[in-house]
């Protein structure tokens, strides 16, 4: 059921059949499926979703009728699946076919894929990168195969899912068969079962042995494991698998050492994979594996790196619901360094977040405290106290048991931790922030061009990996911006439009006023927006968020941030606007209404308007 709500969706039907019902009465029958739901650890109410009494079936031998009800059943939940009835291109399903076809060869490159697109009839086949990454993208979301559109990976096409996993699965092999099928190579793999290190030597011996041509194709699938965070390059020869580790982590090793209260981000569901995919992303980062005499620190549920600073060191452990974090020095007379701790932050939480996307939205994290700074992922010795109610100066702890009671300074947990309170106004970061928003008109109002001969005017690349056409445009006149960062970019600007023959886009370098654009008949305009607000924005503004969080005052530098860190594109409208928030804390629905009418984007406004008057 975890796996379902990790990896699936959190509102997936779930199924169950308890078979070989023969011989049993319906009371026998009732009280197996109870037993069955407190095994399921129905607790935790995210997972109930997923389950309907009307969704259940005894099967019994010969039960005919049980079977069609089951049957029947399964038919019902298929056609409320979201991509039921989904309409798609024609020329998918020859590429369906085509992958078929080359499925037992394992691996098809990206120059083979267009060879096979130039085949098509010209009413068919697909004429675009983009066409071709969405196609790509639909089968890897139905695993019809596995691709990712990222550096490296993007020209390999992984088309048998199922060999692709039995070659992890025969990595990870029990120690019976290792010890019957691997004696020459029985201390590499002791150590590996131990500790996760697997040895180059080793993994070519499994895969020699089910000689199911992964050696083949070895260099393309540990990319690929790597990428999916099942384990971490640490040398040319070595690589760490993380669910084979099983070393326990020394807790009396580290306590002595002057260190940082312990930061938690708390989960509703914890997947492992997270926590594992974690440790593998800083090692690669690359963060240096702390080390005992000659072995490094990296345990079942522990990792301690050294940071970059050499300095610093960071403890990073696992507990059932949460992912804590430390922060300790090895000299005695020493103390911890609060800005190394906002970096530590600001990094793990980049990465969590880029995890937690993978995880169909259902591991979203809220940020918590231990109520000491003892007790490293060791939950009788501290409590985890969530972010939010740290409100006051002075409290008792409101999670210890009565008998162990205590009070807490704010100060004192959260300083090490707690992001720095907003710099007042650099006049010259207002002013880029007022010429970004200029650009992003100007970019709005560009017509018959293209971003090639714009480039060509403004002395600058073009940037080919943007789809839209106005976003290019923005790109373009905002490398402009950085290269140039001493001119009079208003002359400048429409000095340069006016010779490309935009002279509407020009007149709007000066005549630009957001207060024009007034939205009548919004309920109180001046209030504040809330996260209310940003949930129907994502789903109405995936193609123009860029302009409009930038029209709201949200800077391009937070928005590459947030580009960097975040893969889905509704994740990311959501994280632009709170961040927009952030950066612009007066923000309120007027201004909401005013960018939406520049847009053009009526529509949203009426959306947003149930709420209001609710």
């Amino acid at each position: 059921m975890k796996s379902i709500h990790q990896y699936g969706s959190d509102k997936a039907p779930v199924i169950l059949v308890g078979t070989h019902s023969e011989n049993k009465t319906e009371k026998e029958k009732e009280l197996f499926f109870r037993e069955v739901w407190k095994t399921l650890d129905m607790k935790k109410k995210s997972l109930k979703k997923h389950i309907d009494v009307k969704r259940r079936f005894a099967i019994g031998f010969h039960d005919n009728e049980s079977l069609e009800k089951l049957k029947m059943s399964i038919a019902d939940v298929v056609c409320k699946l979201d991509h039921w009835g989904e309409e798609l291109p024609q020329s998918w399903a020859m590429f369906e076919t085509f992958f078929q076809e080359k499925k037992i060869r394992k691996i098809l490159s990206r120059g083979e894929l267009q060879s096979f697109n130039e085949t098509l009839t010209e009413g068919i086949k697909l004429h675009t990168i983009e066409d071709m990454d969405a196609m790509l993208q639909f089968f890897h979301d139905i695993r019809e195969l596995i691709h990712f559109n990222h550096q490296f990976l993007n020209e390999v096409i992984i088309l048998d899912v199922q060999w692709f996993a039995d070659a992890f699965r025969n990595v990870i092999t029990d120690k019976n068969h290792a010890q019957e099928d691997l004696f020459d190579f029985a201390s590499e793999w002791d150590k590996f079962n131990e500790t996760g290190e697997l040895d180059k030597a080793l993994l070519c011996a499994i895969w020699r042995m089910n000689n199911n041509g992964y050696l083949e194709h070895k260099e393309n699938i540990m990319m690929y494991m790597e990428k999916l965070g099942l384990l971490a390059k640490m040398s040319d020869k070595t690589w760490y698998v993380p669910c084979m580790n099983k070393m326990q982590f020394p807790v009396d090793c580290f306590s002595s050492y002057p260190a940082s209260t312990i930061l938690c981000y708390t989960f509703d569901i914890l997947p492992v994979e997270i926590f594992h995919r974690l440790v593998a992303t800083c090692m690669q980062i690359p963060w240096e594996i702390f080390s005992d005499e000659e072995r490094g620190c990296i345990y079942q549920t522990v990792a301690v790196f050294v940071f970059h600073d050499q300095r610093h060191n960071v403890l990073m452990g696992m507990t059932q619901t949460e992912i804590q974090l430390q922060v300790f020095v090895t000299d005695e007379e020493g103390e911890v360094d609060i800005s190394a701790c906002h970096e530590i932050r600001e990094k793990i939480e980049s990465i969590l977040n880029n995890l937690a996307d993978t995880f169909q939205n259902n591991s979203g994290f809220h940020v918590a405290f231990k109520c000491k700074p003892a007790g490293f992922c060791d939950s009788k010795e501290s409590s985890v106290i969530n972010e939010s109610k740290f409100t006051r100066a002075t409290f008792q702890c409101p999670s210890c048991p009565a008998s162990k009671k205590h009070p807490i300074n704010t100060n004192d947990i959260t300083k090490y931790w707690k992001k720095e309170l907003q710099k007042k106004p650099d006049p010259k970061e207002e002013n880029i922030s007022a010429l970004e928003l200029i650009l992003n008109v100007v970019s709005k109002k560009m017509r018959d061009t293209t971003c090639c001969l714009l480039a060509s005017y403004f002395e600058v690349a073009e940037d080919i990996f943007i789809r839209n056409f106005e976003e290019q445009v923005f790109r373009i006149l905002y490398k402009w911006l950085c290269k140039n960062p001493n001119i009079d970019h208003l002359n400048e600007l429409e000095r340069i439009l006016n010779e490309a023959d935009q002279g509407r886009a020009a007149e709007y370098v000066r005549t630009f006023n957001m207060a024009d654009f007034q939205c009548r008949d919004i309920p109180s305009p001046s209030l504040s927006v809330s996260e209310k607000e940003f949930h129907i924005l994502s789903q109405y503004l995936p193609k123009d968020y860029t302009h409009f969080v930038r029209l709201l005052g949200l800077r391009q530098r937070s928005l590459e941030k947030i580009e960097e860190n975040f893969q889905k594109i509704e994740k990311r409208v959501y994280e632009a606007l709170l961040q927009t928030r952030e950066e612009c804390p007066t923000l309120c629905r007027q201004d909401l209404c005013r960018a939406l009418t520049f847009l053009e984007r009526n529509d949203v406004i009426e959306a947003l308007k149930p709420l209001w008057k609710s």
